[in-house]
């Protein structure tokens, strides 16, 4: 897990922003000429055109008349990315738990949906319920597969787990050259993998070799879902699948707070 760094003034990160936005030259979208910066003001003036321009207000996106200030604002994006629970993010950014959990809610709803077509090589593929009828909700199931090699991943909300449900997320998902090992869950017995070669592993006697990331990525998002809200909760979910989708299969957009500043920039 990344430790917390000692982040920077505001000064430091409104010009980092500005950057983003305009340019190293910081050239005026207009005119093409150079911007003087006013720290004090909040803003970057062309002489030329006699105009102000925002990072948080240029082109009316995500971050449109913004309160926040620059620096809660990049500690935001580090925490989401390096996913910091609410309370963490809280203690760092001094805002509200709505304001948060609002800001976190933007940041996954405007995830692009990268499409890396369908997963092939050594695929290992199982279902997990998430959600506890204690806490007052519905369980719900997923199924999911992951490349043991890449590391890429499809998740998918489904109504149940019966040999229909996952022969179709089988022909929708995975390459017919790939080798797909499952559990001993008796849908799968059902089903015809042809051409696809087919292994099943036994978890009842302790076969988790060739299931393990499976398994693991199943641990790894409920942990952080209750890392995040204290409980799985299911009306969040498909949201949050969409996220760890990414996470896997378009690593690059998490690896820096720049990178996924610039993306949330041109989105806007």
């Amino acid at each position: 897990m990344k430790s917390i760094p000692n982040f920077s003034s505001n000064l430091t990160y409104w010009r980092r922003f500005n950057r983003l936005v305009f340019g190293d030259s910081l050239l005026c979208p207009k005119c093409s000429m150079t911007m003087s910066e006013n720290y004090k003001l909040r803003y970057l003036w062309c002489k030329y055109c006699r105009k102000k321009y925002r990072y948080s207000s240029y082109k009316a996106g995500l971050f449109y008349s913004t309160k926040l200030s620059s620096k809660q604002l990049y500690q935001l994006i580090w925490c989401y990315l390096n996913k910091k629970s609410i309370d963490t993010t809280r203690s760092l950014t001094k805002l509200s738990y709505p304001t948060v959990e609002r800001w976190i809610t933007r940041f996954r709803n405007n995830l692009p949906e990268t499409d890396v077509g369908k997963l092939t090589g050594f695929i290992q593929m199982d279902e997990s319920f998430f959600g506890r009828i204690r806490h007052k909700q519905d369980q719900v199931i997923v199924v999911g597969a992951i490349e043991a090699d890449t590391g890429r991943i499809k998740l998918e909300l489904v109504p149940n787990r019966n040999s229909n449900t996952l022969s179709n997320f089988i022909e929708t998902h995975i390459d017919t050259k790939a080798t797909v090992v499952t559990d001993k869950w008796r849908a799968y017995d059902e089903i015809s993998m042809f051409p696809r070669e087919h292994l099943s592993v036994n978890h009842s006697i302790g076969e988790f070799r060739f299931s393990n990331r499976i398994e693991g990525l199943w641990s790894e998002i409920k942990k952080h879902i209750r890392r995040m809200y204290q409980k799985i909760l299911t009306n969040k979910l498909k949201p949050i699948l969409n996220e760890w989708q990414e996470r896997h299969n378009n690593p690059i957009l998490f690896e820096s707070a720049d990178t996924f500043t610039s993306y949330l920039f041109q989105i806007s």
